[in-house]
């Protein structure tokens, strides 16, 4: 190893000796210790030092210690429910500009989506339907004829009678004075909805915790239908 300080070949132990009878400096015999270590073998070890050092000197003076900080924990159920509520007020908002809401003699509430244009339902019709069915703020629950949910129910319809229909009593009260061809969308609340288990829609097994956790609560929930068909009395062939 030949000493930087003093530009002599000589062993590790004598370089030390040598730089005191020479009278080197402390920087001097700094750099005899840097001549040693670069006459060291290369080894993995000494090049994974080496890449991770120079990553570090260029990430620390950017970023800092904010480079390797962790993203805030989730807010959990507090943060959910003031989303869900802001979600309804922003769906309360879109609702708005689509007209006004209606109230029917008996008091259930809907608002006309879009005017039909062929047969007004009646009292005593029989109609064809199809439905979706959620929550006011926007969740999901069912639906009949529109292949939601990988059903394959694409165009299918129900049909009900207006005065003893197999849908909540809120939907069957709000469907009358609509045309073919128009949608509604009601707000079926307790008392006017799910109030046993042979009313429709029956979700199916997998939605049918979610539906009635829904439905037996004091919340109410809407109810979209479009009416595709209407049968006046003597009308519906046999």
């Amino acid at each position: 190893m030949q000493c930087v300080a003093c530009r002599s070949s000589l062993p590790r132990a004598q370089t030390a000796t040598r730089d005191v009878a020479s009278g080197n400096t402390a920087a001097q015999r700094k750099l005899c210790a840097t001549a040693a270590k670069a006459d060291a073998p290369v080894t993995r070890r000494s090049v994974h030092l080496a890449v991770v050092g120079g990553l570090l000197g260029v990430i620390l003076p950017v970023g800092g210690a904010a480079a390797f900080k962790l993203p805030p924990p989730p807010q959990g159920r507090a943060n959910l429910k003031e989303r869900l509520a802001a979600g309804e007020r922003r769906r309360a908002e879109l609702d708005a500009l689509k007209g006004p809401v209606r109230d029917t003699p008996s008091g259930i509430q809907y608002r006309e989506l879009e005017v039909g244009f062929g047969l007004e339902a009646d009292r005593d019709d029989i109609c064809d339907i199809s439905y979706t069915v959620y929550t006011q703020g926007g969740f999901y629950l069912d639906s009949v004829g529109y292949g939601m949910e990988s059903k394959k129910d694409q165009g299918e319809t129900v049909r009900v009678q207006l005065t003893r229909g197999r849908v909540p009593i809120a939907a069957l009260n709000a469907m009358r004075g609509m045309r073919e061809g128009g949608k509604r969308r009601i707000v079926v609340t307790p008392n006017f909805g799910w109030t046993d288990h042979s009313i429709e829609p029956s979700p199916n097994p997998s939605a049918a915790r979610r539906f009635w956790r829904f439905a037996d609560d004091n919340t109410p929930i809407l109810f979209e239908v479009d009416l595709v068909k209407v049968w006046k009395p003597g009308t519906l062939p046999v």
